[in-house]
């Protein structure tokens, strides 16, 4: 579904990512974990169209987006959830969950609106409250779920439990893992590691702008993995 093939890519002048080469086979849950500042948000970032690329290429499903901007790559079926947790902190509930699927048919709004709320049901009691009103743990369940008010066929997650308590934390990737469950291939960029060990199904250590290691659950047993990520 995901291919990203030997890709350089930063912001401007400053090149972060080096020949980072991942691909993603439909229904995969893909996490990458690796130290601060080592480019694992810039990988997704650049998925979703939001980095200066200087070489190489992504494709999805079989299409090259190099050259389409971010709101083309929303329409070929790309959800993307930003790091901190990003709402409109003016609109309700509601208005946020209609942002994300502006454009679409009203009726079409509606049903996702539902379907939003039957899978966030802490959301459907807060409808009519500012999104600056909610726990960090509700604002990240309501930037998921505008994330997913177009059906994405992809979706990519930055960091969705930073700054969130333990139990929280518990709550977003049962969600996540839900999601993918029910059909939507994830990108995830976590610093839990542990917990996002435990659900993925392949996974990636970026370290320096490059592809490090990659495997699945069992990357928890590498030595160097849990030295440096999982504090063994």
């Amino acid at each position: 579904m995901l291919e990203i093939k030997n890709l350089d890519a930063g912001y401007d002048k400053l090149q972060i990512l080096r020949n980072v080469s991942i691909k993603l086979k439909k229904g995969d849950l893909t996490i990458i974990i690796g130290p601060n500042g080592s480019g694992k948000s810039t990988t997704v970032k650049s998925v979703f169209g939001l980095t200066k690329r200087f070489k190489g290429a992504v494709l999805f499903e079989g299409k090259n987006l190099n050259k389409l901007k971010t709101h083309e790559r929303v329409r070929l079926g790309i959800g993307y959830v930003p790091q901190g947790r990003l709402v409109f902190d003016t609109l309700t509930v509601e208005e946020n969950l209609e942002m994300g699927g502006f454009g679409l048919p009203t009726e079409e709004v509606e049903e996702k609106k539902q379907e939003m709320l039957k899978l966030f049901p802490l959301l459907e009691t807060k409808l009519d409250q500012k999104a600056s009103f909610l726990s960090g743990g509700q604002q990240q369940m309501l930037s998921i779920a505008r994330a997913l008010m177009r059906t994405p066929k992809l979706l990519l997650l930055d960091e969705p439990s930073l700054g969130l308590d333990p139990k929280t934390q518990a709550h977003i990737f049962q969600i996540v893992k839900r999601i993918n469950t029910e059909g939507v291939t994830v990108m995830m960029v976590e610093q839990n590691a542990h917990q996002a060990l435990a659900i993925c199904k392949k996974a990636f250590v970026i370290e320096n702008g490059r592809v490090a290691l990659s495997g699945g659950p069992s990357l928890a047993k590498k030595k160097s993995v849990q030295k440096l990520y999982l504090g063994g």
